[in-house]
């Protein structure tokens, strides 16, 4: 009777610990929302580094409001998206500073006329890197 209790207790430790180690091996979708994690900071800075001339050093002028926006993904769909709302946030944040004397809480900032100018995209491995050039007339 002892040899059979214990022989039924180590197969259901040895089912439990196996069962944990599946889930802990599950990995994170490539594209969830966790933001700025370290490693992928660490990750999109050095990819951006390698970007484009245009990417490294945008264009300036009077009139225009230029940003640029950079992402990666495994899709290269979102990769795109992620690198426009990107360049969004920076023009947003840009514009959020020029008017200083609101409220940045309560500041609404007119994005309708920005553009994309110039993209591009590259794949390392299974990621794709993709960099927009965003201009915007300032008003």
């Amino acid at each position: 009777m002892k040899y059979l209790l214990l022989l039924f207790t180590t197969i259901a430790l040895i089912s439990f610990v196996s069962c944990s180690k599946k889930q802990e091996q599950k990995a994170a979708p490539a594209d969830s929302l966790k933001v700025g994690s370290v490693n992928s900071v660490q990750k999109e800075t050095q990819a951006a580094m390698n970007g484009p001339e245009w990417f490294k050093n945008p264009p300036r002028a009077e009139d225009v409001l230029y940003a640029v926006g950079q992402a990666s993904s495994q899709s290269p769909t979102i990769a795109r998206e992620k690198a426009i709302m990107n360049a969004r946030v920076a023009m947003a944040e840009f514009l959020k500073k020029e008017k200083s004397g609101l409220s940045p809480d309560s500041l609404n900032v007119d994005l309708r006329f920005s553009r994309v100018t110039k993209e591009t995209s590259v794949k390392k491995g299974k990621r794709w890197y993709h960099y927009v050039l965003m201009e915007m007339p300032k008003h």
